[in-house]
């Protein structure tokens, strides 16, 4: 995992998965959903340096139906971001491109000093992957306006 090799040794990655994760050093898994109320109290101690959300909706085959749920996941992966993350922390999320990308890094936005949309150099041509990667979280920023989708309200979602 890329995460442990970046954390190093002294580090510790926790990753939440409603699904078994094979186990690793320095890597502390915690089976749940992200839209989870109790899950912040489930992570242990915080605050976290980074919050990175590699969720991805079911697939429908309607992609504006599974961009829309894309973006549901991030806004999720926010506001538990927004609740965990230390001060001048960050934020990377992966969603697929589609017209709600501009509101959703307006939500992003207030939270951070700095926001971009990128699609790494090893993410394959046609995949409509992006990333909203925001660095320097501002913990005194207002919370988002937006209620966050609840968890009952994506019965189709993976994660």
């Amino acid at each position: 995992m890329i995460a442990l090799d970046r954390v190093g040794p002294n580090g510790t990655v926790v990753a939440v998965d409603p699904r078994p994760i094979a186990p690793a050093e320095g890597l502390r898994v915690v089976r749940g959903r992200v839209g989870d109320p109790a899950l912040r109290e489930r992570l242990g101690s915080f605050p976290f340096d980074v919050v990175l959300s590699d969720m991805s909706p079911s697939i429908s085959g309607a992609y504006a139906t599974d961009h829309a749920r894309s973006v549901d996941l991030v806004r999720s992966a926010l506001a538990l971001a927004v609740r965990v993350l230390a001060p001048r922390g960050a934020f990377v999320a992966k969603v697929f491109a589609g017209d709600l990308i501009d509101e959703l890094v307006l939500e992003v936005r207030p939270h951070f000093a700095e926001v971009v949309r990128t699609k790494p150099p090893a993410s394959r041509a046609p995949s409509s992957e992006l990333y909203v990667v925001a660095r320097r979280f501002r913990p005194d920023a207002p919370r988002p306006e937006r209620p966050v989708p609840a968890e009952a309200a994506r019965p189709d979602s993976d994660i």
